[in-house]
């Protein structure tokens, strides 16, 4: 079992959820961890054996009218017609656009949206 997370590993961001990750029984040679960039529909399409993706961040500038933006909801709606989970952590006040097309992940209380979105990954790459 192999989870996906969109985002640096080394930042503080990134040490908060594989911490989270880990806490959780995950061990860290089962995350693969994804840059948020330009090449993401093109790291997920040769990431194949990934069992759900945990999309913890949004995209600066997102809009529906965007290249980028509409590569990323698009390799995201790839992968859930392969049967692979996305989820996005949102925010109260700061809309996801990337939420639309995946489960949106909200905080809850003593979780961040972010660190939920990880947790979902994990519950959802457990039942495959």
């Amino acid at each position: 079992m192999r989870i996906g997370i969109v985002d640096f590993k080394d930042t503080p961001h990134g040490d908060t959820l594989a911490r989270a990750a880990w806490d959780a029984g995950l061990a860290p040679e089962a995350i693969c961890w994804l840059a948020p960039s330009r090449e993401l529909p093109a790291a997920l399409r040769e990431a194949p054996d990934l069992a759900a993706l945990a999309v913890p961040v949004g995209l600066r500038g997102a809009t529906p009218l965007s290249r980028v933006t509409r590569a990323w909801m698009k390799a995201f709606e790839d992968l859930q017609a392969r049967g692979v989970p996305v989820f996005v952590s949102t925010r109260p006040g700061r809309p996801n656009l990337l939420a639309s097309v995946a489960t949106p992940i909200p905080d809850q209380a003593g979780t961040s949206a972010s660190v939920g979105a990880v947790l979902a990954a994990i519950r959802a790459a457990r039942m495959t």
